[in-house]
């Protein structure tokens, strides 16, 4: 574990994805909470450009930390 020296500390937890991928989440001078970033299942995925989303709390179980 690195301590920042302005005291701006930053977590980032491996989580479990979809189709046996990853998911990173990052959580900013929180040692639990963390955020990702979640496809919009209304929109249309684009291979080049991604897909719509939005950044929300992780709710999985994290792998680790």
């Amino acid at each position: 574990m690195f301590a920042d020296p302005l005291g701006l500390d930053a977590t980032i937890c491996l989580y479990s994805g979809a189709g046996g991928f990853g998911h990173v989440g990052i959580g900013i001078n929180s040692s639990s909470a963390t955020v990702g970033y979640y496809p919009n299942s209304n929109a249309d995925g684009n291979p080049i450009t991604g897909q719509e989303g939005i950044v929300q709390f992780d709710s999985g179980e994290q792998q680790s930390c």
